[in-house]
């Protein structure tokens, strides 16, 4: 009998350990949850503080300034087959092959937010400017160079130069002949 009332007794021992451990588990874990509440309270205090506020508020400014808009100068070179000293491209195929390719690269929404259109086109030269919002240069230059036909004509689109005023942009392109 002394044999069976010690492994009872090693039993509860046990017993009382591992509940003692599961008390001081959930006592941490408890402490563990108050700091993270405070924490989730002095963040919401830091939200009403007039810094935050500040901050936020120059955030909203900054998005609500005026987008510049662009003048891209470029240039349409035709080659193939189909090239002779006659021909020549109208400035809506242009503008409609551009508008086309950047729809594919980035979307219906991305192109009417940039905003671009054909403001000048010589059929003589194959040379024209594009209006377009300043945010969206760098996908305009890439739609660019996705340009491969226009009316099943093999073109190549090149840039040459980007302003920011209309005035400045057909200078530039009536030196650049």
């Amino acid at each position: 009998m002394v044999v069976g009332s010690t492994s009872l007794i090693t039993i509860v021992l046990t017993c009382l350990v591992l509940s003692l451990v599961a008390i001081l588990l959930s006592i941490f874990l408890l402490i563990k949850y108050l700091s993270i509440a405070d924490r989730l309270r002095m963040f919401a205090v830091a939200i009403n503080s007039k810094a935050v506020r500040r901050f936020l508020k120059a955030v909203e400014e900054k998005r609500s300034k005026r987008i510049r808009k662009r003048y891209l100068i470029f240039e349409v070179l035709v080659y193939g087959n189909e090239v002779n000293q006659w021909f020549s491209l109208k400035g809506s195929e242009v503008e409609n092959a551009i508008k086309k390719s950047f729809r594919e690269l980035f979307g219906s929404l991305a192109l009417s937010r940039s905003g671009i259109a054909l403001v000048y086109f010589s059929d003589r030269d194959m040379k024209g400017v594009m209006r377009f919002k300043a945010p969206y240069r760098t996908k305009l230059i890439t739609a660019l160079g996705y340009v491969k036909e226009v009316n099943g004509v093999r073109v190549l689109v090149i840039p040459l130069g980007i302003s920011g005023t209309l005035k400045k942009a057909l200078s530039k392109l009536r030196l650049k002949k």
